[in-house]
C-alpha cells in the first residue's frame, strides 16, 4: 500500500480542510515554509495559500499584483483578512499593524503564536538581541527530549 493516499475530494475542500476556522484569524494547519508561509503545491508548483485562499474566494489575481493579510499572522487564511496590491500598499498596512521586517515589531511569531509579555524571551547571539517565542522553545525542547528518550530505549 502507498504511503501517499489520493482522495477523490475535491481541491478547494481539501484546501478547507487544513483550516482551523475557530477565531478571528482562520488558521492554516498545513505545512509552512522557513518563514512561516503557509504552502502547499497547486498545479505541479509551490505556492503560498494565500493566493490560493484568495483566488478560490474572489477570482482571479490580476497581474502584478500580490496577495497580502491586513492581520499580522502569516498563517491567517480568513478571506476578509486578505487584500490585492502592491509593494507599498503591502508597506504601508504592515507599517499601520506595526508589523514592519525594517526595524519594527513583529506581533507573533512563524508559528501564530502572539508576543506577549509571557510568551517571549530574548536572547543574545554574538552581540545582538533576538526575542523568541516561548511556547515554540517548549515545543521544540519536548521534542529533543523525546528524541533522546527514545534513542535510550
Amino acid at each position: 500500500m502507498s504511503k501517499y493516499i489520493k482522495t477523490k475530494q475535491p481541491f478547494p475542500e481539501r484546501l478547507w480542510t487544513q483550516v482551523n476556522k475557530g477565531g478571528d484569524c482562520w488558521l492554516w494547519e498545513g505545512g509552512v515554509n522557513s518563514k512561516g508561509q503557509p504552502y502547499l503545491l497547486y498545479n505541479g508548483r509551490v505556492v503560498t495559500v494565500h493566493r490560493i485562499a484568495y483566488e478560490l474566494t474572489y477570482g482571479a489575481i490580476p497581474e502584478q499584483q500580490k496577495v497580502y493579510r491586513t492581520c499580522a499572522n502569516r498563517r491567517c487564511l480568513n478571506p476578509s483578512h486578505l487584500r490585492i496590491g502592491n509593494q507599498d500598499d503591502i508597506a504601508k498596512t504592515r507599517s499601520e499593524n506595526g508589523n514592519t521586517r525594517n526595524g519594527g515589531p513583529l506581533l507573533c511569531c512563524k508559528n501564530g503564536h502572539a508576543y506577549t509579555e509571557g510568551n517571549i524571551y530574548n536572547l543574545r547571539i554574538n552581540g545582538k538581541m533576538y526575542r523568541r517565542c516561548k511556547t515554540c522553545e517548549r515545543t521544540r525542547q519536548r521534542r529533543g527530549y523525546q528524541k533522546k528518550k527514545d534513542l535510550r530505549s
